[in-house]
């Protein structure tokens, strides 16, 4: 199987997660979503694979989870839209590359959900304190 169709598997299987998590109760998405998850990181492991692209994709990972927990807003989600791009378009050496005409629009699609779902998180911890 290809990088990149690994890669959009992976993505894929990342947004029906958030599916789960935003409409609690539904077990197909999130489970479907798991064993895409798997399988495209299955894949993906199977070709060469760069240690700067997971690097970035765990800095990203950290930067959305700062923006969750820290008062500034979208400064941290917009530093992981971009290190989630760079890490997609590290991910995969260069003799297979990935395109970027697929890396930078999925990792700008991911980020930007990954972002609002971090601000609504946000705002859910926000009314939480304020309520106690």
């Amino acid at each position: 199987m290809l990088p990149s169709y690994a890669l959009t598997i992976a993505v894929i299987g990342v947004l029906l997660v958030y599916c789960e998590l935003v409409w609690t109760g539904r077990v197909i998405p999130g489970v479907t979503g798991a064993i895409l998850i798997a399988i495209g990181i299955y894949f993906l492991c199977r070709g060469p694979v760069s240690v700067i692209g997971p690097l970035w994709i765990v800095c990203a990972a950290l930067l959305f989870v700062g923006e969750v927990l820290a008062r500034a807003d979208f400064f941290f989600a917009c530093a992981g839209i971009a290190a989630l791009t760079i890490g997609f378009c590290f991910l995969v050496p260069a003799p297979a590359a990935l395109p970027y005409s697929l890396t930078v629009p999925l990792g700008i699609v991911l980020g930007a959900i990954t972002a609002i779902l971090c601000v609504g998180a946000k705002r859910a911890r926000r009314n939480k304190r304020a309520d106690t």
